[in-house]
């Protein structure tokens, strides 16, 4: 999950949005060499920070990849743990099998609340 500042008419808010994490950079050639290295991060978020739930998987929220490419963050802006995931959109799609073809990722929550998924799946 990556914090973005978020404008809109009452003012700024921080948003976290998944994304993919596509390479990380070492920044270090400074002329000033009191300047540390810079960690950076190569992503690609998705469309929406309010993620809408995915049809298909209850617990899991679903969005398309964010037509203005791939951004460049500081490693800071890295907040939490998410698993993005290529899936089908629609029972009836092919599952992509490549970069090229995956356009609709599934963000799954964070390892620590797998437990409450299959709880309240026993009890349905």
């Amino acid at each position: 999950m990556v914090k973005w500042l978020h404008s809109h008419d009452n003012g700024e808010e921080e948003v976290y949005v998944a994304a993919r994490i596509l390479l990380f950079g070492r920044l270090s050639d400074n002329e000033n060499d009191s300047i540390p290295p810079k960690i950076v991060a190569v992503i690609h978020s998705l469309i929406d920070f309010h993620t809408p739930q995915d049809s298909l998987l209850f617990f899991a929220k679903g969005d398309s990849l964010d037509e203005g490419g791939p951004d460049i963050v500081d490693a800071t802006a890295i907040e939490e743990t998410a698993f993005v995931l290529p899936c089908v959109k629609d029972q009836g799609d092919d599952f992509p099998t490549s970069h090229d073809t995956a356009n609709y990722f599934i963000v799954f929550p964070p390892c620590s609340e797998w437990k409450n998924i299959w709880y309240a799946l026993s009890s349905l």
